[in-house]
């Protein structure tokens, strides 16, 4: 099926597609000199290892009129802005495949596209679309047709920015799950059986994500606004030693100045309290919950009695202070303060990390040094960015690649970690691809699952803030540990779910 030329444009994060034309340029004549000129090249007739054809600097693909992608033809006189996959018709992605996404993708970007970013799949119901992780630098994609199929496989995408799921059919719980497992950051969902409690679930439960519902009524509604009333702490209060006063981690040029102000004066947990509605609130009692878990104040009392008023069209601060709350010897955590005003309450979360200077007091001088280094090399080779050049790869072999990541990860971890640079063959292979970071990430503190003399098990927590969300910081938890091992050689990360 060959298509006609497709320019991309993207608004927010929902791919808007639009065909141009363009009249076909009559090259014969070029590419019957560029034949004659590669077939006098030395080394025209040979093979590759994979059998295919080498002419000279070019591959038999580049000199065809069609190119063929998963199963879908492509002009080779055209330049595309995406990629089309029929689920129904394809199941995997081969090396011929990628080979021939590169001359469509060099000459998008001739254009001013990156074809490899988008790709649009039909007929998604019923397949496990995991193997198209395979192509590098895919930022967005769009599923039609998706009904009842699992979306697990969205966590395979390590670069997927922006999803949108037609027809699709799914309770919000399970979505919500998967979504988070991920680093997608916009989220356009066309669902007949969604109702808008379940979008506001979403919408509770996705705070990074810039969701769109668009349900039977043709109605597109989008994540809300900043609520009538509600209360903020401050997402992060830090504590190095406990005889010394909180440090605090400050976030949303439209809150700081405040926050700045009132806790380096009053040198403990702040909140404020907006009331933004029509009538005055009054806050009788306050609770404060760890994990969930209820939290004693000095005391000995699980609820503070209080008798203040948020006039309306105001806000007022809120201390936790010291005497009644003994946050400086308080474990590593997400509270949450629970202010209760009648039959309704309102919730502000912050965390506390207990640590020094960065490394949590769980952890030994060996062990944070591993990790550290484990931490850098996630960043600079495994998560944020993958690149190998052109010349390593053809140079080195897969171990001699791994051995730079010894002092810092198991052998069997970093086998499993550079699985993505080695090609079919076993041989390393030229990468570049990268994402972007997290904007919205303000801070982490890693939570003690389990620590023995021979393994350390942790859990990273994130904290985030957004500007168009500054009224509600959020944390999220990977739901991968980080796993260090007492080795031979020393302490090693035997397992990195990275926070960012």
């Amino acid at each position: 099926m060959k298509r006609k030329v497709i320019l991309l444009g993207i608004a927010a994060f929902a791919l808007l597609l639009s065909s141009c034309s363009e009249d076909a340029r009559d090259n014969s004549e070029e590419t019957e000199k560029l034949i004659s000129q590669i077939t006098s090249e030395e080394g025209y007739g040979e093979t590759d290892e994979g059998g295919r054809g080498i002419l000279g600097d070019y591959t038999e693909a580049e000199l065809s009129d069609t190119i063929i992608i998963m199963g879908e033809e492509y002009s080779a006189d055209d330049f595309y802005g995406y990629l089309t996959v029929d689920a129904d018709k394809c199941g995997g992605v081969t090396d011929d495949d990628l080979e021939n996404i590169r001359i469509i993708t060099d000459k998008a970007k001739e254009n001013g596209f990156k074809t490899e970013n988008i790709i649009e799949v039909f007929n998604t119901n019923g397949h496990d679309m995991g193997f198209l992780a395979e192509i590098p630098n895919i930022a967005c994609i769009r599923f039609y047709n998706v009904g009842n199929n699992s979306l697990d496989f969205l966590s395979d995408f390590p670069l997927l920015e922006s999803v949108e799921l037609g027809d699709v059919e799914c309770d919000p719980v399970s979505l919500a799950e998967v979504i988070n497992g991920t680093n997608i950051t916009h989220l356009h969902i066309g669902a007949e059986n969604f109702s808008l409690s379940d979008f506001e679930y979403l919408r509770e439960h996705l705070p990074q994500c810039i969701t769109e519902y668009e349900g039977s009524d043709g109605n597109t509604r989008q994540t809300a606004e900043e609520p009538e009333i509600f209360a903020l702490t401050l997402p992060i209060i830090a504590h190095y030693l406990d005889e010394a006063p909180a440090e605090y981690t400050y976030y949303s040029e439209q809150r700081e100045a405040e926050l700045r102000t009132l806790s380096e004066n009053y040198k403990t947990v702040m909140s404020f309290i907006y009331n933004n509605s029509d009538s005055d609130i009054t806050i009788d009692s306050v609770e404060v919950l760890r994990d969930g878990e209820q939290v004693y104040f000095t005391n000995g009392s699980s609820s503070l009695e209080t008798d203040f008023t948020v006039p309306m069209g105001e806000s007022m601060e809120f201390a936790l202070e010291e005497n009644v709350f003994d946050y400086a010897y308080a474990e590593t955590g997400i509270y949450t303060v629970v202010y209760h005003y009648g039959d309704e309450f309102l919730t502000a979360d912050f965390m506390i990390d207990r640590s020094e200077n960065g490394k949590p007091n769980f952890l030994s001088d060996e062990q944070y040094e591993a990790f550290e280094k484990a931490a850098e090399y996630m960043g600079s080779n495994f998560s944020v960015s993958y690149h190998l050049s052109e010349e390593y790869a053809s140079s080195h072999t897969p171990n001699e690649f791994a051995e730079q990541f010894y002092d810092a990860f198991t052998a069997e971890f970093t086998e499993e970690l550079i699985a993505y640079y080695v090609d079919e063959s076993g041989n390393l292979k030229a990468v570049d691809a990268d994402r972007g970071s997290d904007i919205t990430l303000c801070g982490y503190s890693l939570y003690p699952i389990s620590v023995t003399d021979s393994e350390v098990i942790m859990l990273p927590i994130a904290a985030h803030y957004s500007e168009d969300k500054s009224y509600k910081p959020w944390y999220s938890v990977t739901g991968e540990s980080i796993k260090l091992v007492l080795t031979d050689n020393g302490w090693r990360v035997d397992g990195f779910s990275p926070w960012w």
